[in-house]
């Protein structure tokens, strides 16, 4: 009798405190996981203030080449693109998702602007996505450095012709997007390896996991960038 009391007594405590154990767990874990969340958006923003300076430095060189070229129109020009391209790098600062078609028309406004710089020494072809992506969230300002790195390592290395392709497409409920350019006798041996491509795997590896990845190939004489990445969510 004196056991079954004791035991009848003690079970009881010996729950709640489990119980509180328990809860105690799933606080730790909570905290745990905000302080993980907390620091990669830290580092996510981190990564986003070092790619906004680096291309603003690229942009303006541009805008400065057409200065002391005298080509007046074309560094007006230059300044309304510039403009367009500061104001969706604004909007994006506090790390929000863009949508593919926003990606795509930063991308279209960058070249545009390279064009001015390099004029007859630089052409692009920018494939419009497909009508049911276009509203397709993803990472903003991950596009642009593919493009930058193409420039960088291809068309500044020369004098001669250089044509830059963009294209998108839906494979395996996947979205695919291709940056290549010429891989001339002047392009860098391995443009594959700079700090741009090195912060959008990172980015990636932060926000996706292992379902994105960059992968680089140089073959039949280009250079070839393709970034994969899960479908997101379309905006209601």
């Amino acid at each position: 009798v004196f056991v079954g009391c004791f035991a009848a007594t003690l079970a009881p405590r010996l729950w709640l405190g489990h119980q509180d154990a328990d809860r105690a767990r799933e606080a730790a874990l909570r905290d745990n996981l905000s302080l993980r969340l907390a620091l990669q958006q830290q580092h996510l923003k981190a990564l986003q203030n070092q790619l906004e300076p680096h291309f603003l430095f690229n942009a303006l060189h541009a805008i400065s080449a057409l200065v002391r070229g005298d080509n007046k129109r074309g560094a007006l020009t230059a300044i309304s693109t510039l403009s367009k391209l500061l104001r969706h790098a604004v909007e994006s600062s506090d790390g929000r998702l863009s949508t593919l078609n926003q990606e795509i028309a930063f991308v279209r406004d960058y070249l545009d602007l390279q064009v001015l710089r390099f004029e007859d020494r630089l052409g692009y072809t920018l494939q419009d996505p497909p009508e049911h992506l276009l509203e397709t969230t993803l990472p903003a300002l991950l596009l642009q450095p593919l493009v930058e790195n193409a420039v960088r390592h291809e068309v500044e290395c020369h004098s001669g012709p250089s044509h830059i392709e963009v294209e998108v497409a839906e494979r395996g409920g996947s979205i695919h997007i291709r940056v290549s350019n010429n891989a001339s006798a002047h392009t860098a041996s391995n443009p594959g390896s700079g700090m741009g491509l090195k912060n959008i795997r990172e980015r990636l590896s932060l926000l996706y996991g292992e379902a994105a990845s960059l992968d680089v190939l140089r073959a039949d004489g280009r250079f070839h960038a393709t970034l994969k990445l899960p479908r997101g969510q379309e905006d209601e």
